[in-house]
């Protein structure tokens, strides 16, 4: 009887291991499945697409081309002023270190959205458009421009400004009107 009770004792203590042991692979591949699913989300929120940014960026550098490089005509028509006029002011910009380029905005696409909202009175939402960015980078150059601009003045030079601004914006209302 002792044989028998310790081959019983045995075999219940065997099937007891193999139960657990059965329960922990079983525990170990569920743990690895919700591994393997949180690494695939990980890896799924990583890998955004946007689309093709290579072909914006060619869109942008072809229109600031066609506007800075191109005809006299065009560059007064978009801009309000002449090219020789635009270039000496991004390159005063530029030299002061009022304006910088940006990794993805150049400072003649920042004084063009510039003028285009003070010289055409477009909004944000047609600049944006209009220069293949959202509203929030145009935003966020306006806001820099302007704060870059009136840092170092007073309130007479900053009335200055505006008044230039305003008559600015003046001309070129009569002068796409005719």
């Amino acid at each position: 009887m002792g044989a028998k009770k310790l081959y019983l004792e045995y075999c219940y203590y065997y099937d007891h291991y193999l139960r657990r042991r059965r329960l922990l692979v079983c525990i170990a591949i569920c743990v690895c499945m919700l591994w393997y699913k949180l690494q695939e989300n990980r890896l799924a929120k990583r890998h955004i697409k946007y689309g093709s940014m290579l072909q914006r960026d060619l869109e942008r550098e072809r229109r600031l081309n066609r506007l800075y490089n191109g005809t006299e005509a065009n560059c007064i028509s978009e801009l309000c002023m002449r090219k020789f006029v635009s270039h000496r002011l991004c390159c005063h910009l530029r030299s002061r270190g009022l304006l910088e380029d940006t990794i993805n905005v150049s400072i003649e696409e920042q004084v063009a959205m510039f003028l285009k909202f003070v010289g055409h009175r477009w909004t944000n939402r047609s600049v944006g458009f209009e220069f293949l960015r959202s509203g929030e980078t145009v935003l966020l150059l306006w806001m820099q421009l302007l704060a870059r601009m009136t840092r170092r003045l007073t309130t007479r030079r900053v009335m200055k400004i505006m008044i230039m601004m305003m008559i600015y914006s003046m001309t070129c209302q009569t002068m796409l009107s005719q």
